[in-house]
This record gives C-alpha cells, structure tokens and sequence, in this order.
C-alpha cells in the first residue's frame, strides 16, 4: 500500500508540474508582455572608482556624502594646508606651524581637525586650545567660513639632541582631506644663516688692458668682518680665452671653467689671499673683454681686463715746448713735439694731433 501511494503522489506532482508548463509555454506563444527592469546607478553607488582616488563608492569614498550624489567629483570644498614657513631647523630650536582652512561653499563648515606631532618635539602650546591624546592634537567642530581664512596654530620644540638631518614630518587631517610640512634638522639653521654678514671678497689682476698672449696674475682677497671663524668654498670663474698656469692655496682643484677651494677657513676678522696666474689665448682680438668672478656663496665679486692688441692707451706720452718763455710780434716761433713709449713694446703707427695756438700762422 505505501509503495502504490508513493507512486500515486509522484503521478500527481508530475501532471502538475506538465501543468503550469502548458500555461507558461502558452502565455509566451500568445504575447503576454513581461517586464524588463534596467537600473541606473549613481556614481556613488555604482562599485565604479569614478575620480581615480583610490576609494569606491559611498561611504568609502570622502567626496560621496551619499549614495545619491552624482559624482565622486570634489565636492566638499575644503582646503586644508600646514606650514612652518621654514626649511631647516637646529635641534633644541622652536617651529610655530599654521594650519590654514579654507571653503569655497556658499554656507559655513565645522570640521574635526587633527594634527600628528612630529617625531622628536615636544608640544609648547597650540590656539586655540586643543584636545591632545598621545602624538595627535584634536580640535572639534572648527568653524570655517565662506571667503574667510581660519588658522589654528601649534608651537612645538624641538629635541635639542635630535640629529642633522632628521626630517620633522607632520601631517593635518580635516573632513578626510590631508596637507603635509617636512623640516630638515641642522646645527645651523637657515635663519642664522641668512642673519650672519657675508664674507667680503675681491679679485684683481691690477690691469685695465692686457695683449693677447700675456699672464695675467688674479689676486682674491677674502676678509671675515665677524667676530668668529668662518668655513667656506672659494670659486674662481675662468674666462673663456684663458688657461690656468698656477694656482696657490690648500684644497683647490681646477678644470677647464673654474678652480674651486674647498673646506677652507678664516679666523674672527681674519683675511685670506689665494693667487691664480692665467695665460691668455695667443689669437684674441682687439678689445675682448676677459672676464674673471670669484664667489663664496652668495658674496661676488669681477675683474675687467680689456685686450688690447696695439699700443695702450697712455703708453705713450706726449709733450710740446717752444723754449721761449715771451715773442714779439712778427717773430718765428718752432715747436719742438716729444713722444716717450712708457712701455717694453715696440710702438708703431702712432698718430700724433697739434693744434696751433691762436694768432699764429702755420709755416712749416
């Protein structure tokens, strides 16, 4: 009996099934329409990383408010940035960094802003007050308005046994947008730097004019106008048309555009000579000018030598006498005109101008 009423069940399922088939297979052989459902997505929610920023969708993604904004374009309008206003800082030295928002919205923001301490300073004072909970200063509900800077400040010291070369890194979070500030640590820091005096500097050869072919003997003076010893890099531009035959001073080495002293020193109100003799080309033309610049960091200084490839100027002096001291009228008067070459070189082509003086007339 069990197995007959088995089969019984199983001839019935079977018709039933063979039944809504049959209705299926004659709701579509006779056109009954059926719905097709396409869904449109926004961008916040459609699993596509739209603006390439590395986050999907909303809520992972900080430019979605929603699952119904449009775009994951940016749309919160804030702009955080931080600063030191420094580059380099000494160790046991203060950095006041400004952190600076900003919103382009048309209503006002509160944000949550945080700032990581860097590693290896010690926390003097923040404004206005902020919550501190190990490295990371809080401030809640920070009011930014539209058109208006709003700046939190935070003072901090650093470690005065922190290492040259340490770079302090700190970073601002604020309504999930970041701005950075790096500052390298150094014995000497950028404001000293830029507070001591110069060193003072010359270079000279000690000739306005030069022939092709000569040595010229360029003296650097470097004097230290400070009350303590100074390091420095000397530098000596060589010109073009030149090349080196002698170079003094420790440390130096030469190639072909400049000789360069290193690691040298100058004690307090010292002074400091270095000497570089040049032979210049045999081939220069009338009136090059030979250019020579000596520099220690930002202190310069030049010398101007003009080639001058016939006699020099006031290589050559003339004088004019006629050996009387009163004439009368009527009586010749004859000239004697005397040229003196002040130099070594043999002078040729000279022109020599006279004038006559008034009430004389030329004779010979």
């Amino acid at each position: 009996m069990a197995t007959a009423s088995s089969k019984r069940t199983r001839t019935i399922a079977s018709l039933a099934l063979a039944g809504m088939l049959v209705v299926t297979l004659h709701s579509i052989s006779a056109g009954t329409p059926f719905a097709v459902v396409s869904a449109t997505f926004k961008e916040c929610a459609d699993g596509i990383d739209n603006d390439n920023d590395g986050h999907i969708d909303y809520p992972q993604d900080p430019e979605c408010d929603s699952i119904h904004d449009e775009t994951e374009g940016p749309t919160r309008g804030l702009f955080v940035e931080v600063t030191d206003e420094k580059k380099t800082v000494k160790p046991g030295g203060s950095l006041t960094y400004l952190i600076n928002l900003r919103t382009e919205r048309d209503k006002e923001m509160y944000v949550d802003v945080r700032f990581q301490m860097p590693h290896q300073t010690n926390l003097i004072g923040t404004t206005p007050p902020s919550f501190a909970r190990g490295p990371v200063l809080t401030w809640n509900d920070v009011a930014v308005f539209p058109g208006k800077l709003r700046q939190l400040t935070v003072t901090v010291e650093v470690d005065p046994h922190a290492k040259d070369d340490l770079l302090l890194v700190t970073e601002v979070l604020a309504d999930y947008v970041t701005a950075t500030d790096t500052t390298r640590v150094e014995k000497d820091d950028d404001e000293e730097i830029a507070s001591r005096k110069p060193l003072l500097i010359s270079v000279t050869d000690g000739k306005k004019y030069a022939q092709p072919g000569e040595v010229l003997d360029y003296v650097i003076a470097v004097r230290n106008p400070t009350n303590e010893a100074r390091d420095f890099d000397l530098r000596l531009q060589i010109p073009t048309d030149a090349k080196v035959e002698f170079v003094s001073g420790e440390k130096h080495s030469a190639n072909r555009r400049a000789v360069t002293w290193m690691d040298q020193t100058i004690g307090p109100k010292g002074a400091r000579e270095y000497t570089v003799s040049m032979r210049l080309d045999h081939d220069l033309e009338e009136f090059v000018s030979v250019v020579a610049r000596a520099s220690i960091a930002s202190a310069s200084a030049t010398d101007t030598t003009t080639v001058h490839t016939g006699v020099l100027p006031n290589a050559v002096i003339v004088t004019t006498t006629d050996g009387l001291e009163q004439i009368i009228p009527g009586a010749l008067v004859t000239y004697d005109i005397g040229l003196e070459n002040l130099t070594n070189q043999l002078a040729t082509e000279v022109d020599v101008n006279n004038a006559l003086p008034s009430y004389l007339e030329f004779v010979d």
